[in-house]
């Protein structure tokens, strides 16, 4: 392996610690999700790749109004339009 997507918060900051602790942190490139202070100070310090970042309240909004029949939303079928965007060191 040598990539990590993790799609939690707090994934990225436990797989750090647990490459680390194996020592092949170097060899594996590491993206978390979500802003969280741990996982930004990660990203300064290099031990994480990068991070996305969206509204998880905007994943529930968009469904109500788009998937969901009824009198707000009208049911289509596609893709779902969601905003994200990575994060990372420059």
């Amino acid at each position: 392996m040598n990539v990590s997507i993790n799609l939690a918060g707090e994934n990225a900051i436990g797989f750090v610690d647990a490459s680390e602790y194996m020592d092949n942190r170097d060899t594996i490139l590491v993206y978390g999700v979500d802003d969280m202070k741990e996982t930004l100070e990660l990203i300064r310090e290099g031990k994480v790749e990068g991070s996305i970042v969206t509204s998880f309240y905007q994943y529930g909004y968009i469904y109500y109004m788009i998937m969901l029949p009824g009198e707000y939303g009208r049911k289509r079928s596609g893709f779902l339009p969601i905003l994200c965007s990575l994060t990372g060191r420059i």
